[in-house]
């Protein structure tokens, strides 16, 4: 028996047509005036020193999402790495109380901060503010509101008390209200 043709064309092992050439290469040089492909030049995302393959509208993935969602393709939600920024960005200090506007716990209503990372981990907003501002709380002191607001993160209003002081100073009986949630 008679060995198969192969296509001529390097690297391709598609059984000889015409030409020379298996049914691929010969339609494409057909269409085309030659068996090679022509090379793609990807255009690149609009916004400046991006360097992505652009997706739609002529922004990157990333870029085009944030023109969904903001309407600007270089707005960024995210602070990533400075504790410190991330952290005042959740906190209204309209008011003589720095109010935590981010994540709170959803029965106790104290704020609740990510540290750490990946693999990190909640810390309750006012302890790490006190941590921050003042300085580490000592072992077996716990830390009050002065201002009886659960959300305030102002380091002026907290205190490191014993647990026997903080439970005295909880409900505000001589005021008649409980602390604010």
């Amino acid at each position: 028996m008679a060995k198969a043709l192969t296509c001529s064309v390097s690297g391709c092992d598609g059984p000889c047509w015409n030409r020379g050439w298996c049914p691929k290469h010969y339609q494409r040089w057909r269409r085309l005036g030659t068996t090679e492909l022509p090379a793609k030049e990807q255009p690149i995302c609009a916004v400046e020193e991006c360097e992505r393959p652009h997706r739609r509208n002529g922004y990157c993935a990333m870029h085009s999402e944030r023109v969904a969602k903001h309407g600007d393709p270089t707005r960024v939600d995210r602070i990533m790495g400075d504790d410190e920024a991330r952290f005042l960005q959740y906190v209204d200090q309209s008011g003589p109380c720095w109010t935590w506007t981010g994540v709170r716990h959803r029965t106790r209503g104290y704020g609740r901060f990510y540290v750490g990372g990946r693999g990190g981990r909640y810390v309750q907003a006012h302890r790490w503010s006190y941590e921050h501002f003042v300085g580490p709380i000592p072992d077996g002191l716990e830390i009050d509101h002065l201002c009886a607001v659960t959300s305030c993160v102002n380091p002026a209003h907290l205190e490191a008390v014993t647990p026997d002081e903080n439970k005295r100073r909880g409900p505000l009986p001589h005021m008649g209200v409980l602390k604010v949630r």
